[in-house]
């Protein structure tokens, strides 16, 4: 198996947690979800409008007094009720097999798009949608950021057993990698000519085509590494060229 710590550790030096420490796990994973949030929107056919409605749910948040949760604005609303569903559907558990994982992760995606449905109501009108292929972006990456913030807190500080840190350092070899037009274009190089071309179009995609994709992966990494690790090494090659 490649040593994959080189791949990682160019993930770690760009990557800005957004907190002076790593010890507030809640803090961190905030702040890794809204980093996760902007690569998910950077699919900006798919999301075009939501800029214009989250101005105008901002306006709405700042006249209504009823707001006693202490968020300052809408954005830190609708990013805590995101991180609440990463929480309490990946992040408050420990997994110990592959198949708990995949359903945990299946149910997070689902439940994401449920919300962007009801928050965003009047953009996603049928036919448009919020499709899977976005939440999965958008768990996958928080989830990657999360696990190398976890990974640095654990060099210098003892990760307290069940906490979020020690539960995504744990579910690691399950993680599933992002899909995205660059993991895509790589498959495709990669890819038997007898079936065809991936649609490099990653924030449209349906689940069953998700589910395809990473299994497909696997075969790549190979059953006894994590599918996380293939983007990672696409990533810091595609850096390096």
């Amino acid at each position: 198996m490649e040593d994959i710590t080189v791949f990682k550790q160019n993930f770690k030096n760009i990557l800005v947690y957004g907190c002076e420490t790593l010890e507030n796990e809640n803090e961190v994973l905030f702040s890794c979800l809204a980093k996760g949030y902007r690569d998910m929107t950077s699919a900006r056919t798919t999301f075009k409008g939501i800029g214009e409605i989250f101005e105008e749910k901002e306006k709405s948040f700042k006249k209504d007094k009823n707001n006693v949760n202490g968020e300052k604005t809408y954005r830190e609303s609708f990013y805590k009720k995101l991180a609440e569903i990463i929480t309490k559907k990946m992040l408050s558990k420990n997994f110990d097999n592959k198949d708990f994982f995949d359903k945990a992760h299946n149910k997070t995606c689902n439940e994401i798009i449920n919300l962007f449905h009801k928050e965003f109501s009047q953009l996603y009108v049928k036919p448009r949608e919020f499709y899977y292929g976005s939440a999965q972006k958008l768990v996958n990456m928080t989830l990657k950021y999360f696990l190398l913030a976890a990974e640095d807190y654990k060099k210098e500080n003892k990760v307290k057993t069940n906490s979020m840190y020690f539960n995504v350092l744990s579910s690691e070899p399950f993680l599933h990698c992002p899909i995205d037009s660059i993991i895509i274009n790589k498959m495709n190089e990669q890819r038997e000519k007898s079936k065809g071309k991936i649609d490099s179009t990653w924030s449209t995609k349906k689940e069953e085509e998700y589910l395809t994709l990473q299994e497909e992966i696997q075969k790549y990494v190979g059953d006894n590494e994590s599918k996380l690790n293939y983007d990672f090494k696409v990533w810091k090659r595609k850096k390096l060229n």
